[in-house]
């Protein structure tokens, strides 16, 4: 390693595979074979090769060490990330305020650059890298019910200039919802860049939260589903629940505001709530919880919760006889059967003969399922045979064949689509 001193710092060379300056210990040798080789030329111009020969060794020696010019400095850029989300209260982000412009006084004139950006969901650009702390004031949050400590970092390492030293400051609570600052942090990492946290610490002496509200995720019309809500409450104290199906409120309680009542112990406090689902579609439902007194919670914004459940239609059942091929009607009989105990099961049934059944297998696509009672692959015929096969394997529709003197292999069903 060579070192020299510049104007912008201490430079040095250094050699990455320093071990190929041994091939220079050859050159003695070379210039003995030379000599001998090439005695014919006369002493000038056999000099002169000699001389280039060796010029060429050690220009490929010294390239092949793998030089490199490096230059170090103490310059230093920082760059500050403070959270603005609502999880920090506004007195710890002036702290952190306060903090910022009490470092950015020790800065060394013409070395040292800073930057500020402030972040919630989304990180945003107060102040890019300078040589003062211009930044009097920061922002207003643009997603403050959300904390994105990893965005923060990424757009930091954007701040950051190449020609200094870098350094990034993040002040949060460290109550991210959003993205992984791990992932990020290992960026930081890899490329040799400092990350410090400064903890916003704080304490919040009475608080409820809505910790859990979940629905289930699928439900068949007219099923009663059960929505689960688990409040958190640091001291016992009462509150009220009011839940919203579809933004109206679900009014269970008493007096003009609706709602129910509810007493929180110190911890989790789970309640299940039954809910009626009529129509078919996307229902969205809403939880806030109210504490009795104001002094009881510190933060409203997280006193509320959502969640939702799809409804599919009501299940349709076809069920397909064949009259025709039985005058006792003994398969309509069957099938007057199985219509009445799935109804009574509450789903719905629509009989028809195999003549009504359509050869499209769209046209069954409201139909949760097939019955074919007694019914032979001759009555059905190929078309409908392709729809029904359709139907199962393309759509996940069910088919159920009932048996009879008219079904399965006596029906001739061996080597068709079904």
């Amino acid at each position: 390693m060579f070192d020299m001193e510049t104007a912008d710092g201490l430079s040095s060379i250094e050699l990455m595979q320093p071990g190929y300056l041994a091939v220079l210990a050859l050159l003695p040798v070379v210039v003995v074979l030379a000599r001998r080789s090439l005695s014919g030329l006369g002493r000038v111009r056999g000099g002169l090769a000699i001389c280039l020969r060796c010029l060429v060794i050690a220009v490929v020696s010294l390239a092949l060490t793998s030089p490199e010019w490096v230059q170090t400095t103490d310059d230093q850029s920082v760059v500050f990330a403070l959270d603005q989300s609502d999880s920090v209260p506004r007195a710890a982000r002036e702290d952190a305020r306060q903090f910022i412009r009490a470092a950015s006084a020790g800065m060394r004139p013409a070395k040292d650059q800073i930057a500020l950006l402030g972040f919630d969901g989304r990180p945003s650009v107060e102040q890019i890298c300078g040589p003062e702390f211009v930044a009097d004031h920061v922002g207003a949050p643009i997603e403050p019910h959300r904390t994105n400590v990893a965005g923060a970092l990424r757009l930091g390492l954007a701040l950051l200039p190449a020609d200094t030293a870098k350094r990034i400051v993040v002040l949060s609570d460290g109550n991210e919802n959003v993205g992984s600052a791990a992932e990020e942090a290992e960026i930081c990492a890899a490329l040799g860049i400092p990350i410090d946290v400064l903890p916003l610490q704080y304490e919040h002496g009475s608080e409820i939260l809505v910790d859990q509200f979940s629905a289930p995720a699928a439900a068949k019309q007219d099923e009663v589903v059960s929505l689960r809500l688990v409040l958190r409450s640091q001291a016992a104290t009462g509150a009220r629940v009011f839940l919203y199906h579809n933004d109206r409120q679900v009014r269970d309680g008493a007096g003009p505001t609706g709602g129910f009542d509810v007493q929180l112990a110190p911890g989790p406090n789970r309640f299940t709530i039954p809910v009626a689902l009529r129509a078919a579609g996307v229902h969205r439902f809403r939880a806030v919880v109210e504490p009795a007194e104001s002094a009881a919670d510190t933060l409203a914004t997280n006193n509320e919760a959502r969640a939702f459940t799809i409804v599919g239609p009501a299940e349709r059942v076809l069920i397909i006889s064949d009259t025709a091929m039985d005058p006792a009607q003994i398969n309509e009989t069957s099938a007057a059967l199985l219509a009445r105990a799935l109804q009574q099961g509450g789903i719905e049934c629509v009989q028809m003969g195999v003549e009504e059944l359509p050869a499209d297998p769209a046209a069954l696509a409201d139909c949760s399922a097939v019955i074919l009672s007694n019914v032979s692959a001759f009555a059905l015929g190929e078309a409908r045979q392709q729809a029904l096969a359709s139907y199962v394997r393309d759509q996940g529709g069910g088919l159920i064949v009932v048996g009879g003197d008219q079904s399965l292999s006596v029906g001739g069903y061996g080597y068709t689509p079904l």
